[in-house]
Formats: C-alpha cells, sequence, structure tokens
C-alpha cells in the first residue's frame, strides 16, 4: 500500500496533467516589529488630554487671553475705559453697557477685558523672572552644595521669612506705583520660594545615573546642568510656575486694591475692586464682575496646574 503526500505538506507536488510542479512554500509568519515606547513628554501629554478638568481649565484660560487680545476690536480704549461720561454713571447692567458702567460712566465690561491685559501680563512675567532667579539659585545651591549652598540658602531663608505680601509691598513703597514696580516686586517675593523648591528637586536628580555617567565622561557643570539636570527637573518648574501666575495674579490684585499698583485710569481688576468698594450697597455689579473675573482666571489656572503635576508625576507613568 503506498503513501500519498500529505496535501498539508510544504513539498506538496501539483499531479495535474504535465510535469510535475512544486507549489509555492508558504511564507514564513515575521515577529511584529516592537512597538515604540512613548517619550515622557508625549505620555504627560497624552494623560493631560485624557483629564477633561484640566482641558477644560486650558479652554477657559484660552477664552481669557483671546477675549483680552481681541478687546481692541470690539471696544474703543479711550472712549469706554478712560474718558468719562457723567451722564452714564452707575447704570445698572443692560443693553448698551451689559456689565454696567462705574462711577465715572466708564463701561465695566470694556474696563474687565483691558485690565485682563494688565493683570495676565504682571501675573506671568512675574513668574518668569520668579522662575529663573529661583532656577539659578536653587539648582547652583543643590549641584554644587557645600559653601555656595550654604550662602545661598541662607539668603534665601532670610527673604522668605518675610510673608509675600508684606516683602511686594515693601519693595512697591521703595520703588513707587506702576506696573514695572509691582512686577518686580511680585517677581522679587517669589523668587526664595522657588529657589527652595528647585533646589529640592536639583538634590533629587543630581546622583541619578545619568548625571554620573556625564560627570564621568568629563562633561563640565554648566553642561550637566543644562542638559542633564534641566530637563529632569522641568515638571515641578512647569507645574509650579503655572500655579504661581494665578498666586502673582491674586498678590497683583491685592497691591492695586491697596493703591500701589496700576495707577488710574488704567483699568486692573484690583483697582478695580477698590473703586467699586465705596459703590458696594447702590451698585454691586462694580465690585461683583471684577471678582468674578478674578476668581475666573485663578480658578482655570489651578485647574491646569493640578492636571499637570498629575500628567507629570513618575508614579503616573504607563
Amino acid at each position: 500500500m503506498s503513501a500519498h503526500p500529505s496535501p498539508d505538506r510544504t513539498d506538496r507536488t501539483d499531479l495535474t496533467d504535465g510535469p510535475a510542479r512544486t507549489a509555492p512554500l508558504d511564507p514564513p509568519d515575521l515577529p511584529s516589529p516592537p512597538r515604540k515606547k512613548r517619550g515622557q513628554w508625549a505620555s504627560a501629554a497624552r494623560r493631560f488630554k485624557k483629564d477633561r478638568l484640566a482641558v477644560a481649565g486650558v479652554v477657559m484660560l484660552i477664552v481669557m487671553i483671546a477675549a483680552a487680545v481681541a478687546a481692541g476690536f470690539f471696544v474703543d480704549y479711550e472712549r469706554d475705559v478712560v474718558r468719562q461720561n457723567v451722564l452714564e454713571k452707575l447704570r445698572p447692567p443692560g443693553p448698551g453697557h451689559w456689565l454696567g458702567t462705574d462711577q465715572y460712566g466708564r463701561d465695566i465690561l470694556a474696563r474687565l477685558l483691558y485690565g485682563a491685559r494688565y493683570s495676565l501680563s504682571i501675573g506671568a512675567t512675574a513668574i518668569v523672572f520668579a522662575l529663573g532667579g529661583g532656577l539659578v539659585v536653587g539648582a547652583t545651591a543643590g549641584y554644587f552644595g557645600g559653601l555656595a549652598e550654604n550662602v545661598l540658602m541662607r539668603l534665601v531663608d532670610m527673604f522668605i521669612a518675610i510673608p509675600a505680601t508684606l516683602f511686594a509691598i515693601a519693595v512697591v513703597s521703595a520703588l513707587g506705583p506702576g506696573v514695572v514696580n509691582l512686577t518686580m516686586a511680585i517677581a522679587m517675593a517669589y523668587l526664595p520660594i522657588f529657589a527652595r523648591i528647585m533646589r529640592a528637586a536639583t538634590l533629587t536628580v543630581k546622583d541619578l545615573d545619568h548625571v554620573e555617567a556625564a560627570r564621568a565622561i568629563g562633561c563640565g557643570h554648566l553642561r550637566i546642568l543644562v542638559r542633564h539636570v534641566l530637563p529632569s527637573i522641568m515638571g515641578p518648574l512647569i507645574v509650579q510656575g503655572t500655579l504661581g501666575v494665578g498666586y502673582a495674579i491674586l498678590q497683583a490684585s491685592a497691591l492695586s486694591f491697596l493703591g500701589l499698583g496700576v495707577m488710574p485710569p488704567d483699568p486692573e481688576w484690583g483697582a478695580m475692586l477698590s473703586e467699586g468698594g465705596a459703590f458696594m450697597r447702590q451698585s454691586p455689579w462694580m465690585v461683583i464682575f471684577a471678582g468674578l473675573a478674578i476668581i475666573y482666571v485663578i480658578l482655570a489656572l489651578n485647574i491646569i496646574g493640578d492636571g499637570l503635576r498629575d500628567a507629570l508625576d513618575p508614579k503616573m507613568r504607563d
């Protein structure tokens, strides 16, 4: 009894008429290429986009920034923000003046939109300078240690012992009111706080393997700080910067409320609260809308900061 080849063998032949033909071999199953691992920032962005509350905070902030930037297309600065019109003073919200007018007949909505430019720019600029100075001081103290750390951190401790608000008031009182002096005062008040945060972050990464390897192959201190230490502490830097902008806006509003910030007739949310305080009972909209604007921006920034903190947390990585 002759054995016939099994039809599923790879060396099977075609038994039809004509010369025998060997069937082609099936291609072997190739392993699928390994899945590319996401980078740290790509994973953080993916986690951030999944946080609906954080995305909502970004949308809220973008809306406020867009409204402040586009304010010049809808209202006239001289006519609606600065010029006084006693015939229109203390009008309640309604057509023509959707958020009412103040004691000088100026439109509240127009002043809020232009005031957003002052508040947002002061807060962002002050925190950029505070973060920059705090990064240099904190990273230097944490990386080198020894005498440099003792001298720098004792100076930081001396300034951080003074409350930020009191320190800012002292600086503005010495320099005088104004946008530039107010920004400098807030930056100087928050620089020691960020310096301590950056020092702590630097201490956690300066002894990691990649930093030790760079030191072993002869890299200079500046190169190690810029190329290896700084990228590792960017997470806390971004989170603290985002949260710090909200605190700086609140600080600027408080100083303007006390008459030490933006000077009239330029609009600023804290100054608008101060002006509306005397008319709180008969014209509460002067205070309500300015207060809501401050709450709106600080809430958006805090939500974004919380989302960034969760997204950049190493424990949350995929």
